[in-house]
């Protein structure tokens, strides 16, 4: 049927990787996986806010990571360069060292669960929040 069409065969000996929430989900390992970007960035504000955006966190995993990049952005806005101008040395070379670590986020896996007990277990759940900002940004997380 048309609706079974997305079904997997998970009894097999090398499970898929699937994409959950645009973030890649190792069934396996039960992970959640990030691809990396390809880089080709040119030195311009164009080519900074093209590789920025390309990187797609909609939970939010790579948030301290990506912040970088948008302080960068707000620097050459504050600087008025225009989109297709060369950025200056201090602001390039900010730009040099995120897109080395750029090549990185194919390394960082998170746990999809984290729980090492049994759900059945479980007594009591309290919902934790916690938040701090400064003047360049804002976080907040909650846990439960």
């Amino acid at each position: 049927s048309e609706l079974a069409a997305g079904v997997r065969d998970l009894d097999c000996e090398h499970l898929p990787v699937e994409r959950a929430q645009g973030v890649h989900w190792d069934m396996e390992a039960d992970l959640f996986r990030f691809r990396s970007v390809p880089a080709g960035a040119t030195h311009t504000k164009r080519g900074v806010v093209r590789v920025v955006s390309s990187v797609f966190d909609p939970l939010g995993m790579l948030a301290p990571f990506v912040f970088m990049a948008k302080l960068l952005i707000q620097e050459l806005w504050k600087a008025k360069i225009n989109w297709d101008d060369e950025m200056t040395t201090p602001l390039t070379r900010m730009w040099m060292e995120w897109l080395e670590e750029l090549k990185h986020i194919a390394n960082f896996k998170m746990p999809r669960r984290f729980t090492s007990f049994s759900p059945r277990n479980i007594a009591d759940i309290t919902l934790h929040l916690f938040s701090d900002a400064s003047e360049q940004g804002f976080g907040a997380v909650a846990y439960l």
